[in-house]
């Protein structure tokens, strides 16, 4: 589902800030730019937070901050929420990617067993969700 959710948002962002919203195509690769670099500090951040908890622990929480930032987006664009607040919670939902992604092959890997497995899984759901946000 997370892999939905994200190629959904990066196959969809700019049709929302240059068409919906109306913005030049420089407002989008500012909003686009701000979400990497929070996607990129919340992968440095994961960094040190896995060297005291577990890699489970941090993919959690980056899906539960997915979670909340994805339902804030969808109910701030039902409402008609103002601009900043969907960046706002667009570049949380990036950030909460910074520890969904590295979490799930960290976890992945740490299962000894079925590693080969849990990498096949990670990227079958992660090409699915692709194919899924391409329709």
């Amino acid at each position: 589902m997370f892999s939905f959710a994200f190629y959904a948002y990066i196959s969809s962002a700019s049709f929302i800030v240059e068409r919906e919203f109306s913005h030049p195509p420089a407002v989008f690769a500012l909003v686009f730019a701000t979400n990497a670099v929070a996607m990129l500090c919340a992968t440095l951040v994961f960094r040190v937070v896995v060297r005291h908890r577990p890699a489970s622990w941090a993919a959690g929480v980056g899906l539960a901050v997915c979670t909340i930032s994805g339902l804030g987006l969808t109910v701030g664009a039902a409402v008609g929420a103002g601009q900043g607040v969907l960046w706002a919670a667009s570049t949380l939902f990036a950030a909460g990617a910074g520890f969904v992604l590295p979490g799930a092959h960290s976890w992945g890997q740490a299962t000894l067993v079925a590693s080969g497995v849990a990498s096949a899984l990670t990227g079958s759901a992660q090409f699915f969700g692709e194919c899924w946000a391409r329709r």
